[in-house]
């Protein structure tokens, strides 16, 4: 039998039987490309399209989370689930009222003949943080769409990043930005500057990629900017990580730039520190006649404790 992954249709011989319904089909036509070795000798996945398609539709009726749908079929088959992919063919099947997973294979299938750097097995999938992955009564994906929504773009946001980004991306920008400060120095407004850059050339890779492009010069010009900015891991004199700070440097670094929020009012002074803190000065400076705003709130505090005799006193 001829390999099937050429795209040639010389009679049924060449045709793939789909494991699902069991239909001989064109392989061009039928189905999508795969490189898992599982189906090496066709270089086609074992599924056909309309299959593909009816498996995901009972996954989203199953676990009523696209991502989660997705997620399970390209662990079934032996696909890559790549999340910028999945949000850019989300996108494009809403405005086209097309169905997810088709839009979805269409860009993998593009970018396995591109070659452009998306994985190809599910081995190189966007695994997910343990929290986003499964919800442990109904097994289902905790999307990130929903700090997406709580997500608000300010006016310091637009200015700082420029116009024309949408909320997503100015979401995408804040969280590499955020990330890279945390683990890097950023003690002046050139270093700023180059690490907003970088995010920015990171923000217009990850969306080529989802449109299935080249990014070879995008690559490029990342590694330019992190050369300038002395981020790359040779450069061992560059700018100092986190990890390389003294504890001291680290905790001042944080105090100056990530400072602790308030504490919950429940969590302000759990043991009542400042009440006995007033009780103790305000008796001491009551004993020396002074009269001042703690000695008030001292004889406010022990009022409901405090014997008087007839005169009141």
């Amino acid at each position: 039998m001829k390999k099937a992954g050429t795209g040639k249709n010389t009679g049924a011989t060449d045709k793939i039987k789909c494991t699902c319904c069991g239909k001989l089909q064109d392989p061009t036509d039928g189905y999508y490309m795969s490189s898992s070795i599982l189906n090496k000798q066709t270089n086609r996945l074992s599924v056909c399209k309309n299959c593909l398609v009816d498996i995901y539709n009972q996954l989203l009726e199953e676990f009523k989370s696209d991502k989660t749908a997705l997620y399970k079929l390209c662990r079934l088959i032996d696909a890559c689930f790549n999340i910028t992919v999945y949000l850019s063919a989300k996108e494009q099947a809403e405005n086209q009222n097309s169905n997810l997973a088709k839009i979805y294979f269409q860009k993998i299938n593009s970018a396995i003949g591109r070659n452009n750097g998306i994985g190809n097995t599910f081995e190189a999938s966007d695994f997910l943080d343990e929290k986003e992955i499964t919800n442990n009564q109904t097994g289902v994906f905790v999307d990130y769409e929903d700090e997406l929504k709580e997500f608000e773009v300010t006016k310091e946001m637009v200015i700082f990043f420029g116009r024309g980004y949408s909320k997503e991306d100015y979401w995408f920008l804040v969280n590499e930005y955020q990330d890279w400060i945390t683990k890097y120095e950023c003690d002046s407004k050139a270093m700023e500057t180059l690490i907003k850059q970088i995010c920015v050339q990171m923000l217009d890779i990850e969306k080529r990629r989802a449109n299935s492009e080249k990014v070879d010069q995008q690559l490029k010009t990342l590694q330019e900017l992190m050369g300038s900015s002395n981020l790359k891991p040779v450069q061992e004199t560059g700018a100092n990580a986190a990890e390389q700070l003294t504890f001291g440097m680290l905790i001042k670094k944080l105090e100056n730039e990530q400072p602790v929020d308030e504490p919950l009012d429940e969590w302000k002074d759990p043991d009542n520190f400042e009440k006995w803190q007033k009780i103790f000065v305000g008796h001491l400076a009551d004993m020396n006649d002074i009269n001042n705003e703690t000695v008030r709130e001292y004889k406010e505090i022990i009022k409901p404790y405090t014997v008087s005799n007839e005169d009141g006193e």
